[in-house]
């Protein structure tokens, strides 16, 4: 992929060059932090990106490394390069240390924004009207590896925007009027449109640096359309979820499930129901996903990664274990069945001490 970077907004670097890559390689349906490490490292890069590339292994060998190095492709959270493996705070914090990146004002505030979403997941909160939060639910509408580089770029642009209005690059005064079509749209994204990454600051972002009216419409309409898709998209599942069979299995007297499916929103649906403690969600391919209402399951992740090396990754904050994911498509399904997986979750999952509202 050619000048993948080629949008009028991204092609602003009012900071000084200090990497030379000629490409980017990062896992498949990257979130907010990835994207933005991107867009910091477009910035300084002296050349346009010219290639974009997803990595689907969860680990990666030192010789690759070398190799993408000789290339001058610079991967972005890939391996033990991964940000908490290397222990910084987030992906982009992780490569503005390894070069020492002169960060402008807006670059900084960047890194403090997404190093406290890595913590606490605030940029996520408000749903729709935010980018971090929606990125991970577009990707689900689509399997398409174009249609994955088409949400990474669109929310770059948004990152991007930001940026350069954080920079001192607005071309027009806050209280210059809009038009009418402008206007009219901005009330409807007005709820949240002061915080960073909504769709509302991002109408304004376009705006201050000059876009025109037609360009800023079109540029928002993708959030919008696509958002709309997903309302759509989870009406569907939930009803569908509503009138399914279910195999349940009980922990104590912890009510859970077993779904067979690799539908993401039928996956949800289940979760959004509040009425199941865990969820083991197994996929047409085999591979594997546990989720729970908070959980410990640092006992159940620690047997099954001794059983699997390399084959489960946990989110003790989530109480969640992944085998593979939507990121790492190239890591071998768990060889353990439901059966398996149960007696396992059986033996390591407790219901909290506080409070029970599950059915």
């Amino acid at each position: 992929m050619t000048n993948v970077f080629e949008d009028a907004f991204a092609a602003k670097k009012p900071v000084k060059f200090t990497l030379d890559f000629s490409g980017v390689i990062l896992p498949r349906k990257s979130p907010f932090d990835k994207i933005a490490a991107l867009a910091v490292l477009s910035r300084h890069n002296r050349r346009d990106i010219e290639s974009l590339r997803y990595y689907t292994a969860n680990e990666c060998s030192e010789e690759q490394f070398k190799a993408w190095d000789a290339e001058r492709v610079y991967p972005i959270d890939i391996g033990h390069r991964k940000y908490h493996k290397a222990g910084a705070k987030s992906a982009t914090a992780w490569l503005a240390s390894r070069y020492l990146l002169p960060l402008s004002r807006g670059e900084q505030e960047l890194l403090r924004l997404v190093n406290e979403n890595n913590r606490t997941g605030n940029l996520k909160q408000g749903g729709d009207m935010r980018i971090a939060f929606l990125i991970r639910e577009l990707y689900e509408l689509d399997e398409s590896d174009e249609w994955a580089l088409e949400v990474i770029i669109e929310c770059q642009n948004v990152i991007l925007s930001y940026l350069d209005v954080e920079d001192g690059m607005a071309v027009r005064s806050a209280d210059e009027p809009m038009d009418e079509a402008l206007t009219h749209l901005a009330k409807k994204l007005a709820k949240d449109s002061e915080k960073p990454f909504s769709l509302g600051r991002y109408l304004r972002d376009l705006w201050l640096l000059g876009g025109s009216s037609e360009d800023i419409q079109r540029r928002v309409a993708f959030w919008r359309d696509n958002s709309q898709r997903l309302e759509r998209e989870r009406a569907r599942a939930k009803g569908e979820f509503a009138l399914m069979e279910r195999n349940e299995f009980g922990i104590g007297d912890m009510k859970c499930l077993v779904l067979r499916t690799s539908d993401h929103f039928l996956a949800k649906a289940a979760a959004r129901s509040k009425q199941y403690w865990a969820r083991i969600i197994i996929a047409d391919d085999g591979h594997v996903a546990i989720s729970t209402e908070g959980l410990d399951v640092r006992g159940l992740a620690a047997e099954l990664t001794q059983m699997e090396p390399e084959r489960w990754y946990a989110n003790n904050e989530m109480g969640a274990l992944i085998n593979g994911g939507p990121q790492y498509t190239s890591v071998e399904p768990t060889k353990f069945g439901a059966g398996m997986l149960i007696k396992l979750m059986r033996k390591h999952l407790r219901k909290p001490v506080h409070g029970d509202n599950k059915k």
